[in-house]
């Protein structure tokens, strides 16, 4: 997906097309429909730099839709194990939530909410991979 804002909203809606073709019930497709928009903003909002030459590359998105659980990952060409480190340091900061009137910084929050489990991974020069989980039962 080119690293552009103005792709996340037709990918939300391809992936809220194979959520529906998979069976995924409406309030929990919105919620992963939702974890996916805000993973995409954050990979193309600070890991894609406008003026890197890998910024064309854009970001990756992977999900995987299994018998327990639906995956989301999302991998951006920056950053590499500091981007990581920082991204990991603010999804622990998320497990409280921002002020009261705060503009930024409830993207974080919603995906550790939402989700089973959130991961950030430093891949090297394959960048920087964001993954979530939600498990079956616990979606259903």
């Amino acid at each position: 997906m080119p690293s552009d804002l103005a792709f996340v909203k037709s990918t939300r809606r391809f992936i809220l097309s194979v959520l529906r073709l998979a069976g995924i019930p409406d309030e929990q497709r919105d919620e992963l429909a939702l974890v996916f928009t805000e993973m995409a903003n954050n990979s193309i909002e600070h890991g894609c730099c406008p003026t890197d030459s890998e910024a064309s590359i854009g970001i990756s998105v992977e999900l995987t839709v299994g018998v327990e659980d639906v995956e989301i990952l999302v991998r951006d060409p920056g950053g590499g194990a500091s981007n990581a480190r920082d991204l990991s340091r603010a999804l622990e900061d998320a497990e409280v939530a921002p002020p009261v009137g705060n503009e930024r910084g409830m993207g974080l929050y919603l995906v550790r909410c939402i989700m089973d489990e959130v991961e950030v991974r430093d891949e090297g020069n394959q960048g920087t991979v964001m993954r979530a989980l939600k498990r079956w039962s616990a979606a259903r």
